[in-house]
């Protein structure tokens, strides 16, 4: 579980830093997850349509048997549907990548891979 949350923020601040979403208030303090997650999300869809309104309560469910939250047997029970919607999110990460690619080998704007992901997951 530990690696399934450390998966899930690596992935999320790597999307942030390339979509030019701060890791760090105006103060120079660290943002809470939560806000770079939304934000993210926001601008590049990295969390499946499917639970797209939960993706923090992922991070929370990962973050509760982290920190004592869960016994053993809960924390087994949750593991294997926390994992299926990690790699979700990874999964959706990569797919952001590929058009990325897409639309650099075909000389279309940077600005339009946020738009036409969203449009490709609604359809």
């Amino acid at each position: 579980m530990i690696y399934l949350r450390k998966i899930f923020e690596l992935v999320t601040h790597q999307v942030a830093e390339i979509a030019e979403v701060p890791l760090q208030t105006a103060r120079g303090k660290r943002r809470p997850f939560k806000d770079v997650l939304q934000e993210v999300n926001e601008k590049r869809n990295i969390i499946p349509l499917r639970f797209s309104g939960s993706g923090y309560k992922l991070f929370g469910e990962l973050s509760d048997v982290i920190h004592g939250q869960s016994d053993e047997d809960v924390a087994l029970a949750k593991y294997r549907p926390c994992r299926q919607l990690v790699l979700g999110v990874v999964d959706q990460v990569a797919k952001d990548n590929e058009y990325a690619n897409a639309i650099e080998e075909l000389g279309w704007g940077i600005d339009d891979i946020g738009q036409i992901a969203s449009e490709g997951v609604s359809s």
